[in-house]
């Protein structure tokens, strides 16, 4: 028998079904499992991975993940995935220690270049367009 392989999104159409019908393949039950366990942080991170921001996706997100779920079919109602992913984006510890170093550094000399220009620019009629 050969290994699943994980990496064709077939896999996640015969096996999970809100996976599939999420548009970024978000690993669904893996986020909804660590948050039971109390892990926000880690579910955040794993949101991060396939959704660059989780926080307000989980205010915006249209759910198309949510009908597909297969618990609305046992239960009257699917699970809430989208409020989860809220959820776990308010109640997460601090990230920064979990982001790449130059990322980090690059958005640190973005906001002092961004502080440089509006000093320079404050008495001049440009400084209102820049703010």
């Amino acid at each position: 028998m050969k290994p699943t392989n994980t990496n064709n999104p077939d896999y996640f159409h015969k096996v999970v079904d809100c996976q599939w019908a999420c548009p970024a393949h978000t690993p669904v039950p893996t986020y909804i499992r660590q948050i039971a366990q109390g892990d926000y942080t880690g579910a955040y991170l794993t949101n991060r991975e396939s959704n660059v921001f989780p926080g307000v996706l989980g205010r915006v997100c249209d759910r198309p993940c949510e009908p597909a779920c297969r618990r609305g079919r046992v239960e009257e109602k699917p699970v809430a995935i989208c409020r989860l992913k809220r959820v776990a984006a308010d109640h997460r510890d601090d990230i920064k220690k979990y982001l790449p170093k130059r990322l980090y550094s690059s958005f640190f000399v973005i906001k002092l270049i961004t502080f440089v220009l509006i000093l320079a620019c404050k008495d001049k009629s440009s400084y209102t367009a820049l703010v």
